[in-house]
């Protein structure tokens, strides 16, 4: 049986989904929210039980490690819990998940949360030690510096960890990639949070690749067409479409992203580029949750499928 750890709102998960049903697969699907709206044991011994439902883990062969995260943060909001409790409480939380996945860690994992968590700039090492071309990349707190950097070049500016959504009066504030112009630069502190700078590269297109057990699968990204996606492409224009089109990369290329991912214990994951002016390809980062459905709409890649029989031979034991 496939185990997947989701969101309940997944997109890409209801569509791998949609495809074990088409081939009458056997799985059960875990949502983050379930832990805390539904009864739920956890057997150290046998099995896990959720909502009435038996998962004995012997019968448990292959687990996708999808999108799943702490879930509790607005129950804790309405109950007008404290945020000290509540870091308590997500912290229970916590080990009660990464007791679940360890009791699973001898399964096939497409994704192993264990290896999941990267470290943006020690991921950018790695992937030079592949061969690799990176921006000029600085972690910087104060104004000096950057202001000593900027003479040498243009900059973009970007999250450390993961990026945050932050919710407020109704509005949600994304921590896109920013190009920081002059005029703002007043508005800059002396000294601040340490923050991760890169050298603006001028592009020719950006590259997304889908990785899934030693199979790639790439994507152009015309973002600098548009002025609003040329700095993040996943800013949407929702009057105007970016044009994306398949991408085939040479051999080489392919053996440099093999390695990268093996050296990084990640058997999936979605992975930019970008192609310069200067006809060179940069990597910028690894997401191993990253987003494929697009992917798949303007490639026809057939992802959704690709991915449902990985995890039906992962669990069948199958050679991949």
């Amino acid at each position: 049986m496939i185990l997947i750890f989701s969101r309940h709102n997944d997109y890409s998960t209801n569509k791998v989904i949609d495809w074990l049903n088409y081939y009458s697969y056997p799985f059960y699907r875990i949502n983050a929210t379930d832990t805390n709206k539904y009864l739920m044991t956890v057997d150290l011994n046998k099995q896990i039980i959720i909502d009435g439902i038996k998962l004995p883990i012997d019968k448990i062969n292959a687990v996708w490690f999808r999108k799943f995260g702490i879930q509790w943060g607005k129950t804790h909001e309405k109950h007008n819990i404290s945020s000290l409790l509540s870091n308590s409480l997500n912290s229970e939380y916590h080990d009660v998940i990464e007791t679940i996945f360890y009791l699973l860690k001898d399964k096939k994992w497409l994704t192993n949360p264990f290896h999941g968590r990267l470290n943006k700039c020690i991921t950018l090492l790695k992937a030079k030690e592949c061969g690799f071309y990176i921006p000029n990349t600085y972690l910087i707190n104060s104004f000096v510096d950057f202001k000593r950097l900027v003479i040498k070049e243009d900059l973009i500016i970007k999250s450390i960890y993961d990026m945050t959504f932050i919710e407020k009066n109704k509005y949600i504030y994304n921590m896109f990639t920013k190009c920081i112009p002059s005029k703002k630069q007043k508005y800059i502190p002396n000294f601040f949070s340490p923050s991760l700078v890169q050298e603006k590269i001028n592009k020719d297109f950006e590259l997304r690749i889908f990785y899934i057990n030693r199979k790639i699968f790439s994507m152009a990204i015309f973002s600098q067409l548009d002025n609003k996606t040329s700095i993040d492409s996943r800013y949407l224009n929702i009057k105007k479409e970016t044009r994306c089109i398949p991408y085939k990369v040479s051999h080489d290329f392919s053996l440099k992203i093999i390695r990268l991912m093996e050296m990084l214990n990640l058997n999936s994951g979605s992975i930019d580029f970008i192609k310069g002016l200067d006809n060179k390809f940069y990597f910028l980062e690894v997401n191993p949750v990253g987003e494929f459905g697009m992917m798949d709409f303007f490639c026809n890649y057939k992802l959704h499928k690709v991915v449902a029989l990985e995890l039906i031979n992962m669990d069948k034991n199958e050679k991949i």
